[in-house]
């Protein structure tokens, strides 16, 4: 008995002694850096998911495009067809082909000292062609054939080793095996993570890995980032849509509008798959509208047309000769910014779309035009929602303008409101999610729509003006009741066997809409279309707007 309890305090010790190695005592193996093939390191990640990720030639530092698509501008374009690189940032257009030893930034050519490359199949693409707004810091290490990247707008503590016995391991414990099996005292590290009791670190040398907190002073300087502004405004402003016919706008009933700060005319519009563009310009008519104060932003549109539009975006050049066009044409005519209405696209041509107005905004902004653009609200449609990237058009343009209209539409099954109020604070909500506030204008209706169900019961509407709507109710005798839903007043009335029903828009309805630009803080209100509106609707506006 007295053997087997001596035999039992043994093996307890011989336990407890491999239970006290296994869990304090540290790790001794270290994993050493091959450099063999070069690496990669972006700010705390040593890029392994793809060993093509970077090529070094004669000291001369190329990424691959899928590298530099997953870690540094998801929006760099690639045309396969055309063989051209695209990047777009808010201030430039830089496009390149491969193996051509020059490039174009804002359509001016620039010489390259490396040009784009194929090599294994892998697109590799010169570090000279990364733009400022990109703000990487590069450092090539040569002694370690590693290149680490850091982006300037981002802040990272800096920590110093105040100790002879700091280690750097491949993970947060100290079983993880060494990296570093001594740091010397003074090196300065920056510090990613905090862990219990560890720091996830890079060292001047460009290794990343763990190490206690024990064995370094935090903070002792930080890495500064750079305030980035998203270039809207916070003045509330009014906007106009203006319907341009052939005659190209009557110059003689421009009179000063209370409260309006831009007209937007329905100058142009893309007509067939060669870009060609129909100009209904007017001179006179934005020369008489600056005269008065106004900013003239000139609509372009697709003319609603899926098949053109897909033709013209489908290829860099197609869309850089539009551009070229389009600039061309605003500079001549003096225009204070673009309206883009680009309506009824097919979801396949999503990219596209976005991408054309990449390519467009930094070249429209560099001769001091304001972008915007005009969405839907958010819906299933494909042809007339779903298209539209709306989170990266905010990103791109100066003002996203939601039209909050046709909620039920010319050929609508139904009759409806054209823009119930409830409809468009939903419309609001929705989209706020995607598009921040301060670059969302709020598109409203100045039309109505009357509806007749005949004596087959088949119905059919017609757009009338708010004087068309006054003066339909008034010869009706139409008796009108407030409905609440719509934020408007509704008529109905019976007239030789046909049923006519209409939602009216007035000072009451506009005033319940608008209402919405300072509940919600959105940067203005635009109105389709002048020429619909009663003169009193213009005050009701302002004053709802601008209520500071």
């Amino acid at each position: 008995m007295k053997r087997f309890i001596i035999f039992l305090i043994f093996a307890l010790c011989i336990f407890t002694g491999i239970f006290f190695l296994y869990k304090y005592v540290p790790n001794a193996e270290t994993v050493s850096y091959s450099y063999d093939e070069p690496t990669l390191i972006i700010e705390d990640d040593v890029i392994t998911d793809n060993d093509d990720s970077l090529l070094i030639e004669d000291n001369n530092i190329f990424l691959s495009y899928d590298t530099i698509k997953k870690f540094i501008d998801p929006n760099i374009f690639y045309d396969e067809n055309e063989g051209t690189i695209v990047i777009t940032t808010i201030n430039k257009v830089i496009k390149a082909k491969i193996n051509e030893d020059k490039a174009s930034v804002n359509e001016r050519e620039v010489q390259l000292k490396n040009s784009i490359i194929k090599f294994n199949n892998i697109l590799y693409i010169p570090i000279e062609l990364f733009p400022e707004d990109y703000k990487t810091d590069i450092r090539y290490i040569k002694e370690r054939n590693t290149v680490i990247i850091d982006f300037k707008d981002r802040q990272y503590p800096i920590g110093e080793v105040y100790t002879v016995n700091g280690t750097v391991r491949t993970g947060p414990s100290i079983k993880s095996p060494l990296l570093l099996g001594k740091v010397e005292e003074g090196s300065k590290l920056l510090i990613f993570e905090e862990y219990d009791k560890w720091y996830k670190i890079r060292t001047e040398e460009g290794i990343v890995g763990f190490i206690e907190k024990r064995y370094v002073k935090k903070d002792l300087a930080q890495k500064k980032g750079e305030e980035v502004s998203d270039g809207a405004v916070s003045e509330k402003i009014n906007i106009t849509w203006d319907y341009i016919g052939d005659y190209g706008g009557n110059i003689d009933k421009i009179l000063p509008v209370h409260g309006l700060d831009i007209i937007c005319p329905t100058f142009f519009s893309i007509t067939d798959k060669d870009g060609t563009i129909k100009d209904k310009g007017n001179q006179q008519y934005v020369s008489k509208y600056q005269s008065l104060g106004y900013k003239v932003w000139g609509l372009v549109s697709n003319s609603f047309d899926p098949d053109v539009t897909g033709e013209v975006l489908k290829n860099t050049s197609s869309r850089e000769q539009l551009i070229n066009k389009l600039l061309e044409i605003y500079i001549n005519y003096g225009l204070d910014g673009i309206n883009i209405d680009f309506e009824n696209v097919y979801l396949r041509d999503k990219e596209l779309l976005t991408q054309f107005v990449r390519e467009l905004t930094p070249i429209f902004k560099e001769h001091n035009m304001v972008v915007s653009i005009d969405v839907t609200p958010i819906s299933s449609s494909e042809n007339w929602s779903k298209f539209y990237d709306r989170v990266e058009l905010a990103r791109i343009v100066d003002y996203i303008v939601i039209m909050t209209y046709d909620q039920y539409w010319a050929a609508s099954p139904n009759a409806g409101s054209v823009a119930q109020y409830t409809w468009v604070e939903e419309s609001i909500k929705n989209i706020i999610n995607e598009v921040p506030n301060n670059k969302l204008i709020l598109g409203i209706p100045y039309y109505t729509r009357l509806w007749k169900t005949d004596s087959d019961g088949k119905l059919s509407s017609v757009t009338l003006s708010m004087d068309a709507q006054d003066k339909f109710v008034a010869d009706n005798n139409m008796i009108k009741r407030w409905d609440k839903e719509s934020g408007q007043f509704y008529g109905e009335v019976d007239k030789e066997g046909e049923n006519y029903k209409i939602w009216l828009e007035d000072e009451n309805s506009i005033k319940l809409k608008t209402s919405l630009v300072n509940k919600y803080d959105l940067a203005g209100v635009a109105s389709w279309r002048k020429g619909y509106e009663k003169e009193e609707i213009w005050e009701t506006i302002s004053n709802n707007i601008r209520l500071n």
